[in-house]
């Protein structure tokens, strides 16, 4: 039988889980333009993203599609930073369920 978590929502959708997240996205990428245009007004982007999930309006943006020729051509399809920031948060607040469970390993995301 499946095991039931509560209050997940309210983890993932705290200020101070959006700006844990945020830090671990930018984490050496600070020098990226999408990056400096969202740092320009961190705090109330994190808002907007905290609020839209709150109301249940958040909706995930266009990919940003591109090509990368080293070691070889690989084409590469990256969300934008707000996207990004929830799927860390999310992440982070579904860490505390698996450390519970048999299923330890992310291949997605480095965690802390």
């Amino acid at each position: 039988m499946a095991k039931t978590y509560k209050n997940l929502f309210e983890h993932l959708t705290t200020f101070e889980a959006l700006h844990r997240a945020y830090g671990r996205v930018v984490k050496g990428r600070r020098h990226q333009m999408d990056v400096i245009r969202f740092e320009t007004n961190l705090e109330s982007n994190l808002i907007e993203i905290q609020n839209s999930l709150l109301w249940k309006t958040y909706q995930t943006g266009p990919y940003r599609n591109f090509k990368v020729f080293e070691p070889k051509e690989r084409d590469i399809a990256a969300l934008p930073i707000k996207d990004r920031i929830v799927q860390h948060a999310l992440a982070r607040a579904r860490a505390g369920v698996r450390s519970e469970g048999r299923y330890r390993q992310v291949f997605s995301l480095d965690l802390p």
